[in-house]
């Protein structure tokens, strides 16, 4: 339901009376109820307590917040969650608590007073369904008080319910309320709702599996629940979209479930429409980028260094040479293939031969530094002919934002930058979205074809994926992640606003991460996501291919060709000259 009542709120106290004219009170003064409600009130006030009365004009001798639901186009003025709600029932208790849903002031487990014209039992069903247990129902024709006592038979939804009279207004009892919440739920079949999320909760065909099932299976037998029920459903949704939800919120706030498992990202209006139980696990995600496509061989020698250093080494040995052929008298060839072999490491018969101690002087100038230059240039030498150069790859945000690559996110984490005004939010904000998370296994598809584009994604599903793409006859790094991380979400049970066993639920869980059982559960998860990466990975040989050396090979044709090439010149020269 789109609501277009926006509600007026004022604190004042009994002695403020002239200014109820702002709102439209229900029933006149009514010195009875008055007096009724503050003997009730008296029983139940605690001096921290915030009283908001609904749809009501009675006045009582407490500070309080007037809230009239039927007012409109006021400014809402927001207080803490009400610890007492007085609620005049002149319509339907649902469409009330519907209406404190929407405007974020709904409290299930605060003490309900309720004034109503009608049979006290009609009201339990509807307020069974809210979860509210703490109920005190006043009648106007007779002053009398009843309740009901919905927990009792360790069953949330019991309807077998019958009120419970606590007196009238001359004489009452209220330690006949019965408000103790059970920690055993002995008769109660619990509704789970879920969507595929691997590896923390997914329908292996046969039987659900992951870790968070796992934990919430612990749960289960911990509350001792009777029987459970699960329903799978494709999306998960984040957030309201037209003011309402979807996918799995969507069941779990029109209550056709009390849990959703498997929902990771928590924005700030969900806290107001559901009860989080903390897990104490985190959930990454990485941006998740094309990988840079090979480099051919006669690239990678010329890759190995920057342009630079490229420069300071010709440059090096060039000079070196000029001042060697000064030294020795040898030509500059020579003195270049002197050089160029202490570059490299390689033995040099003709330094014994050195007989001027100015040569041996400069020659040992040379070896000590070019210990340290030599090991380098050899071992990036090696490097480029033994294993595959790549072209410059995204590895930063900077890099990513550069490039100039499309992206298509979720929905949701592009909320997350919507108050940044940094160049990486101005990136985000141009990606094309998409609902679910599901979508990115396409995205991989379109990475790995080629196509030039980039999503967020958890490592968990990334290795899937890899594991897939691995399993069809892909081979070598075909993706890359960006190893800053985008985000840290922590996952959730989540309940149905009010039920009554979250806090033990939070008792269990809090136990759980005291005794180390949701570490060791998430460890072994990141296990599991990272065993399933890829046969041929896991089993790849050590030993040293042809391929790997294969660059080695092609230089030493190309060397031979060069020097046969240089051998006819020789040849042909000497003939015709």
């Amino acid at each position: 339901m789109l609501w277009t009542v926006i509600v007026i709120s004022c604190l004042v106290p009994y002695s403020s009376a002239k200014d109820y004219s702002l709102l439209e009170p229900t029933f006149g003064n009514n010195v009875e109820i008055d007096n009724c409600l503050e003997k009730i009130l008296s029983k139940v006030i605690l001096p921290d307590s915030e009283i908001f009365l609904i749809n009501s004009q009675f006045k009582v001798p407490f500070p309080v917040v007037y809230q009239n639901l039927s007012l409109k186009y006021f400014r809402v003025f927001k207080f803490r969650k009400p610890d007492i709600y007085i609620v005049t029932l002149d319509a339907s208790i649902a469409t009330i608590i519907e209406s404190l849903l929407q405007f974020q002031i709904y409290n299930p487990r605060a003490t309900f007073i309720i004034v109503l014209e009608t049979d006290a039992q009609n009201v339990f069903p509807q307020l069974l369904k809210y979860f509210i247990h703490d109920v005190i129902l006043l009648e106007r024709n007779n002053l009398t008080l009843t309740t009901f006592e919905p927990l009792k038979n360790e069953k949330i939804f019991d309807g077998n319910l019958e009120p419970k009279i606590l007196g009238n207004c001359e004489a009452f009892d209220l330690s006949k309320r019965d408000k103790k919440v059970p920690k055993l739920w002995r008769n109660t079949t619990v509704s789970a709702v879920f969507h595929d999320f691997f590896p923390y909760l997914y329908d292996a065909k046969t039987r659900l599996r992951g870790g968070e099932f796992y934990l919430y299976q612990q749960f289960f037998e911990k509350v001792a629940f009777k029987n459970q029920t699960f329903l799978k459903i494709d999306f998960a949704g984040f957030g309201k979209r037209n003011g309402t939800y979807e996918g799995t919120l969507k069941s779990l706030y029109n209550r056709e479930a009390t849990i959703l498992l498997n929902l990771y990202e928590a924005h700030e209006n969900l806290i107001h429409d559901f009860d989080m139980v903390p897990l104490y696990m985190d959930i990454s995600q990485y941006w998740v980028v094309p990988h840079a496509k090979p480099r051919a061989y006669w690239k990678a020698i010329i890759y190995s260094f920057k342009y630079d250093i490229w420069l300071i080494i010709t440059s090096l040995l060039v000079s070196l040479s000029l001042i060697w052929q000064c030294l020795d008298n040898r030509s500059f060839i020579a003195s270049f293939l002197v050089m160029y072999q202490i570059l490299i490491e390689a033995s040099l018969p003709s330094v014994v031969k050195i007989r001027s101690n100015l040569t041996r002087l400069f020659l040992f100038a040379v070896l000590l530094p070019f210990l340290v230059i030599s090991t380098t240039f050899r071992t990036a030498m090696i490097q480029s002919l033994t294993s595959n150069s790549y072209e410059a790859q995204i590895d930063s945000l900077e890099d990513l934002i550069e490039s100039k690559v499309s992206c298509n996110i979720t929905e949701s984490i592009q909320k997350t930058f919507a108050s940044s005004d940094d160049n990486v939010a101005k990136y985000v904000k141009n990606c094309n979205t998409h609902k679910s998370e599901d979508v990115n296994n396409a995205i991989f598809d379109q990475i790995v074809a080629g196509r030039k584009v980039a999503t967020i994604s958890r490592l968990t599903q990334y290795r899937r994926a890899l594991t897939r793409l691995y399993q069809e006859g892909f081979k070598g790094p075909i993706m890359h992640v960006i190893p800053a991380r985008v985000s840290q979400n922590y996952m959730n049970l989540y309940l149905a606003k009010g039920t009554p066993f979250y806090h033990r639920f939070c008792e269990i869980s809090g136990r759980f991460q005291f005794n180390g059982i949701t570490t060791n559960l998430f460890r072994n998860i990141v296990w599991q996501s990272k065993r399933v990466i890829s046969s041929h990975q896991l089993n790849k040989s050590n030993k040293l291919s042809i391929k790997q050396v294969a660059v080695a090979f092609y230089l030493f044709l190309i060397g031979l060709g060069a020097a046969f090439l240089v051998f006819l010149a020789e040849v042909l020269v000497k003939m015709y000259l």
